[in-house]
């Protein structure tokens, strides 16, 4: 494979896999899911994509009565040993109207405030996770920059979580109040185009090419469905898959 791959790919390239890849003879950068930060969470952008336990059709929403303040956070009260807290998307209300973030809004987040921003940014292939098993009092916080109403949140969750539980707080101006809401949850179905809008992720970040292992777990969705994906193949040996992200 890897000979062949050096006729079609340029030196240099960067190539992304979900697991160890031969790159003895090859003139390519190989990043490899498990071997980097950077790597894991392109590998987790596929997953929530394409797995049932990763992808966010769990929403959790939260309303109560309207409050005014410069501040609020969700606040996880639960432990595991194993499972970790993420949000895919976080959504903001005041009534009907959804609150847009804007360059005033400030993110405080523990832990990871690195990925902070992928639970803002409309990819529900994309998510902020803390990365390890969470513990009571981990947050994720909104600092508007002044005081806005608000009176709904939305966090679309993953059903891997299913120990998690999560309150709304709000800042009173000298201290957090629970917003004595109870998480409404709703379920919601799983939609072709997250495939694609994983596959743009990857382009944002960098990538246009994917060597897949064909025991890879998830190869076989991206070798039956690569349309959905957007992704076409160029190369298939008995072992590996090199795909192109169109």
């Amino acid at each position: 494979m890897a000979v062949t791959a050096q006729n079609v790919l340029d030196r240099g390239e960067t190539v992304f896999g979900l697991s160890g890849l031969p790159r003895s003879y090859v003139d390519q950068n190989i990043v490899v899911a498990w071997e980097s930060a950077f790597g894991e969470r392109m590998q987790d952008t596929l997953y929530c994509a394409m797995f049932y336990e990763t992808q966010p059709l769990r929403w959790l929403r939260y309303t109560f009565p309207q409050k005014t303040t410069p501040k609020i956070r969700l606040v996880q009260k639960a432990r595991s040993d194993s499972q970790h807290w993420s949000i895919g998307e976080l959504r903001l209300y005041h009534g009907e109207t959804e609150l847009n973030s804007d360059a005033g809004w400030r993110l405080s987040v523990n832990p990871n405030p690195w990925d902070a921003a992928l639970a803002f940014d409309r990819n529900r292939a994309t998510r902020w996770s803390t990365w390890k098993p969470f513990q009571p009092g981990m947050f994720y916080e909104i600092d508007f920059g002044g005081p806005v109403t608000i009176d709904r949140v939305v966090a679309e969750s993953a059903p891997e979580q299913s120990d998690s539980r999560m309150r709304v707080e709000i800042w009173n101006g000298s201290g957090w109040l629970d917003a004595g809401a109870d998480a409404h949850i709703e379920d919601v179905a799983h939609a072709p185009a997250w495939r694609r809008a994983a596959i743009q992720e990857l382009k944002r970040n960098g990538l246009r090419w994917m060597l897949i292992n064909k025991s890879d777990w998830g190869a076989a969705d991206l070798y039956l469905n690569p349309a959905l994906w957007g992704i076409r193949r160029k190369i298939a040996t008995q072992d590996f898959m090199l795909f192109y992200l169109e």
